[in-house]
């Protein structure tokens, strides 16, 4: 018989004795419930965390797993009224899907950004939506149980632009009808620079999607839509039917597929790096780069917020014996000017829209010398640094040159305070970007004179 001094040792056996009967019972049930989501997160492309590793690259793209995805969605009834609109919530992020909202984001981890500048972390995926209505200028999503505003520019205004309603209920509304569609539509998008860096590349989340579904189509401002058929679509590989987002129109889509937005002003380097792996720009007459060539020098020329001296740089760089230079005016067909940024070593260009071609250009082999006015278009007067993070997003080196001395009201012509500045920093990148590290690699031609190796990334003053 135990001795009442020894209680307090029974107690613990016994304790002991429920927590490893219990316990293990439990961890069962945990297994045999983690085993049957898995399990069903397979059948129905759902990415657990054992299906994510495998899906994390690319939207599902066969017919059984899609069909799963958008059939547990809610989705707007046969007619829509204000009394179902004034029940919903607004989602203003892909945040909010992922954590309130999960059947309408599928996660795509391998496109998360999760340092960003410019927004903060990105997670990567595909918003999905099943019979849901489309407008305006923040490309809204309605599907009669939520608001959805995928991001990108000026989205601190999205809360003060709500979706028009009233559009459904109107007399003789017209509305598009359109089947399945990927949106690559985001305020802003129909300026060069936004929809090249901020909405084509998001096209990378469902490549292999649109690949296998050629009836679907492709959402997008004019300005890439109209590239669509003739450019984009060989240069990936697609058949896809390209639509001119009109944000005046109300569009009923029966399934939406929304890649993760692109903040303002920046660029998604995961999405950038898979949509260079994925073009093939021999399909656009794009000719192969030989280990011989000379390298190519490309400087840009714009008819406004240009170089006042443009002509002294460009003879300036022409005297440099390695290379072959050529200008780029602006007016060059599409795909030639593709060409030219795919061939280019080095592409000097004051701050502009022009630079935006840096996503075409070749990972880790090429450069760009960006010529910044003193006065810039970031919050009004600062120094705005899109280029440069579309250059880095693309593995393409990178210097900025701010104007210090000549303070002109943004958007005119400015002068490049000094020339030889420009042209050391050509030469340094040459050597960093080429497989020649000598001196004879980038020696200027006889009577051009010998430069200085002092240029810095920073200020001309």
């Amino acid at each position: 018989m135990l001795e009442i001094r020894n209680w307090h040792k029974l107690v613990a056996l016994v304790a002991l004795s429920l927590y490893w009967y219990f316990g293990r019972g439990l961890k069962s049930q945990q297994e045999h419930l983690s085993t049957d989501v898995l399990k069903r997160g397979r059948e129905v492309g759902v990415p657990t965390a054992h299906t994510r590793a495998k899906h994390n690259h690319q939207f599902p793209h066969s017919e059984t797993a899609v069909d799963s995805l958008f059939h547990r969605l809610p989705a707007c009834q046969e007619n829509a009224s204000v009394h179902t609109f004034s029940r919903t919530r607004y989602a203003l992020s892909e945040l909010e899907l992922v954590d309130d909202l999960k059947p309408h984001f599928y996660r795509m981890p391998h496109f998360d950004q999760l340092e960003n500048e410019i927004s903060g972390p990105v997670r990567g995926g595909v918003a999905i939506f099943a019979n849901a209505y489309l407008e305006g200028e923040f490309a809204m999503i309605f599907d009669c149980h939520m608001v959805y505003f995928p991001g990108g520019c000026r989205k601190h205004l999205a809360s003060k632009n709500k979706f028009h309603v009233s559009k459904l209920m109107g007399p003789n509304q017209h509305i598009e009808n359109l089947h399945t569609v990927v949106l690559l539509s985001q305020y802003w998008g129909d300026a060069f620079y936004h929809a090249l860096v901020e909405n084509l590349p998001r096209i990378a989340y469902t490549i292999d999607f649109l690949r296998t579904h050629s009836n679907a189509s492709i959402l997008a401002y004019k300005s890439l839509a109209r590239q669509g058929a003739n450019v984009y679509n060989p240069l990936l590989g697609l058949e896809n039917r390209w639509v001119a987002y009109n944000p005046r129109k109300l569009y009923h889509i029966q399934r939406l597929l929304v890649p993760t937005a692109t903040a303002c002003g920046s660029a998604q380097a995961p999405a950038i790096m898979v949509f260079q792996k994925e073009s093939n720009y021999s399909r656009i007459g794009v000719s192969p780069i030989t280990s011989d060539k000379k390298p190519t020098i490309v400087l840009q020329k714009r008819a406004s917020r240009g170089l006042t001296n443009h002509q002294e740089l460009l003879q300036a760089l022409s005297q440099l014996d390695c290379c072959h230079v050529v200008e780029f005016m602006g007016t060059e067909l599409y795909s030639d000017a593709i060409t030219m940024h795919r061939h280019a070593t080095i592409v000097v260009a004051p701050h502009g829209a022009g630079l935006s071609h840096a996503i075409f250009m070749k990972h880790n082999t090429s450069a760009i010398v960006e010529i910044h006015p003193k006065v810039g278009n970031f919050n009004g007067t600062g120094v705005n640094y899109c280029h440069q993070r579309t250059a880095r997003a693309a593995g393409v080196l990178s210097r900025i040159l701010v104007m210090k001395k000549h303070s002109v009201p943004f958007g005119q012509a400015y002068p490049v305070e000094d020339v030889s500045l420009v042209v050391q920093l050509v030469q340094e990148l040459l050597k960093q970007v080429t497989n020649c590290g000598h001196q004879d690699c980038v020696r200027p031609k006889k009577g051009h004179g010998d430069l200085s190796s002092d240029a810095k990334n920073e200020r001309i003053g």
